[in-house]
């Protein structure tokens, strides 16, 4: 049996750093490629002599040493999403809510597609139920946190009563941001209060989690800062993003925070309310800003398409390894359903070594003939990322 090497970088989408018309990576970007308990998207380019630089230098070929393993924890074989679309209906063009449902939707339930993802379930083809999408009628925040997030699933979901209305164990409920509104990882899983709170705080929870076959209980220790403080740079010294740190079995850097202003488009995770695991995802409405920055993933010549791309992504690792944020919590691998031994889940690799982006992120024909921008995800048929359109 191999060894499960340390879970870095889980989940992550981010864009590389333009200046001049040349890519960088600047000091802040590099810290948000091993920011592991973010569960977000970060495209990295691989370093000299990496496994994958020669994958890179032709188009991402065959990487073999990236496949995905299962690892024994819960998958997802028969999906539904709710989309929820954040700000209330000032927020959002009805043009950007038709194109953003219709083309995840159709992405989503493509028999070609679904081929890649078939894969790592031995039961059959996975199925996708797309529920009717929601407007919430909240006021637009200026940042959304991974704090913010312990409450909107709790506002929105739980206590508004949506939870009733499908099954918690395969259902992820999908937050979409607003133009102009930008998303941090900021503050831990479960620290929901940290919302009101004026300074950290730390609250000590016994919990058992359910995952499948998996029963853990555990001394879950939150501490987080207030929703609004930005991504406070790195407190231990270790020189974030060099790759030299791991913080314990499942990697990572604890301190390091990520913003969508420095790439960061979206991620998943799950809330425990009552004895229940909610799944969601949230994603930035990515987009260039006036000054030349942009706020999330530009891959596209529209953000809608940003958007589903980002989703698409979020949704395919939601499906593939729903717990992985319970892993982080506990630091237990038997929560992680599929990943690489270096920890990647389906959507991570092709982004990290993808430049320009485009080589994955990409329009492509669907059986019912419609075109729909998605990204590549890893297949382990083809060692690598892959279009079965092609």
């Amino acid at each position: 049996m191999s060894r499960i090497k340390p879970l870095s970088k889980v989940a992550t989408i981010a864009r590389p750093i333009v200046a001049n018309g040349k890519t960088t990576r600047s000091e802040k970007s590099s810290r948000i490629a091993n920011a592991a308990e973010a569960l977000n998207i970060v495209h990295m380019r691989p370093r000299p002599g990496s496994p994958s630089a020669d994958a890179l230098a032709s188009g991402l070929g065959s990487t073999p040493a990236h496949n995905l393993r299962f690892r024994g924890g819960r998958t997802v074989a028969k999906l539904t999403y709710v989309n929820l679309y954040v700000g209330g209906k000032a927020a959002w063009a009805p043009t950007d809510i038709q194109n953003i449902d219709r083309a995840l939707g159709a992405a989503m339930t493509d028999a070609r597609l679904n081929t890649v993802i078939d894969q790592y379930f031995s039961d059959g083809p996975v199925t996708t139920t797309v529920a009717p999408s929601q407007v919430l009628a909240i006021s637009k925040p200026k940042t959304v946190s991974r704090a913010t997030m312990d409450t909107l699933v709790q506002q929105q979901v739980i206590s508004a009563g949506r939870l009733n209305q499908f099954d918690p164990a395969t259902t992820v409920f999908n937050f979409f941001l607003p133009r102009g509104v930008v998303l941090t990882t900021d503050g831990g899983a479960q620290a929901a209060t940290a919302e009101t709170a004026s300074s950290p705080f730390s609250v000590n929870t016994v919990t058992t989690i359910r995952s499948g076959n998996v029963v853990t209980t555990v001394t879950v220790a939150t501490t987080a800062a207030a929703a609004d403080k930005a991504p406070s740079g790195d407190k231990d010294g270790d020189k974030d993003g060099d790759g030299d740190h791991k913080g314990g079995p499942l990697g990572g850097d604890p301190d390091d925070a990520a913003s969508s202003l420095n790439g960061l488009g979206g991620y998943h995770g799950s809330v425990h309310a009552g004895g229940t695991v909610v799944y969601f995802a949230v994603g930035v409405f990515s987009e260039a800003l006036p000054d030349g920055s942009q706020n999330g993933i530009v891959a596209f010549d529209e953000p809608w398409k940003n958007v589903v791309a980002t989703f698409y992504h979020e949704l395919q690792e939601a499906r593939t390894d729903p717990d992985v944020e319970d892993a982080i919590r506990t630091q237990n691998t038997n929560f992680i359903g599929w990943n690489s031994d270096q920890g990647e889940e389906i959507g991570d690799f092709p982004v990290f070594e993808a430049d320009p982006l485009q080589l994955v992120f990409k329009e492509v024909p669907l059986e019912n003939g419609d075109t729909v921008p998605i990204q590549l995800v890893y297949s382990n048929r083809v060692n690598g990322p892959e279009d079965p359109t092609s």
